[in-house]
């Protein structure tokens, strides 16, 4: 039996489609034991409050009661690249907040995109999953 991950993609056009370099860097980092899922977002260069699940797009203000509707989830990580040049590191903690169920892990390199590398990530991952 499998592990799912769900990997979802940033906002803007083009967003899934260099996101995917990620979302593959994580399947092959992850292994076959893990089924990463990496689905297309609606209208990414336009996303909606609506049909992107209820977002809050002032100050990416997570839903009330986040934590509640994601407790079934077992387990939820976040990271964040301390060099991110387009989101502050800052909504690293933000969200930690909102859901405190979640991981958090701070990378101190790889701007925004993890220089498209998720094989120190999908470790972690791993060693949590195990632990």
């Amino acid at each position: 039996m499998s592990t799912c991950a769900l990997f979802i993609q940033g906002g803007g056009e083009g967003a899934h489609a260099e996101d995917k370099l990620l979302a593959n860097s994580l399947k092959r980092a992850l292994g076959p034991s893990y089924d990463v899922r990496y689905p297309r977002m609606p209208d990414e260069s336009n996303p909606s409050v609506e049909v992107w699940g209820q977002w809050n797009f002032d100050d990416l203000k997570l839903p009330r009661k986040i934590a509640e509707k994601l407790a079934p989830i077992p387990r939820i990580f976040f990271y964040h690249c301390r060099d991110d040049e387009i989101v502050p590191f800052a909504h690293l903690a933000l969200h930690a907040a909102q859901i405190p169920q979640a991981i958090t892990r701070a990378i101190n390199h790889g701007g925004h995109q993890f220089g498209n590398d998720l094989a120190p990530i999908a470790m972690d991952i791993r060693g949590s999953h195990a632990g």
